[in-house]
């Protein structure tokens, strides 16, 4: 590879990361067909939120990281849409900043989450929290 050839490969590798990186957030509305996660922006004040899902605390892995100007409702990822039993990890970005959120499926809220580190919790379809409405 000659060094022209690398220098005009890095530079447009270069451009491209700094346009998406300027590029506005996504901000597709939740379909609320089945898992979905609705962030209090009044309470939440942390910038961002670390989520991880799984079947269990030993078996989770790392989902997305929700930031402050993404869209306050989102849905869960496909494979996890309609499973009986979800099993979710959330850690506040940065540590030690308020994070208030509720997971709902479908139509009901299933569970609050309300933490300034970390929370984690298994819920099922069939699980009901009065303060997620």
């Amino acid at each position: 590879m000659s060094r022209d050839f690398a220098i005009h490969l890095v530079t447009g590798v270069l451009a491209g990361l700094a346009l998406v990186a300027a590029s506005p957030p996504v901000r597709a509305e939740a379909s609320k067909t089945g898992w979905w996660i609705r962030v209090d922006t009044r309470k939440t004040e942390a910038t961002g939120i670390g989520l991880q899902l799984g079947a269990g605390k030993q078996d989770r892995h790392a989902w997305k990281s929700w930031r402050s100007n993404d869209a306050a409702e989102f849905d869960l990822p496909a494979d996890f849409s309609q499973r009986a039993e979800l099993y979710l990890h959330a850690a506040a970005i940065p540590d030690d900043e308020d994070v208030w959120f509720c997971v709902y499926y479908k139509g009901h809220g299933v569970r609050r989450f309300d933490f300034d580190t970390t929370e984690d919790a298994t819920m099922k379809q069939t699980d009901r929290d009065k303060e997620c409405r």
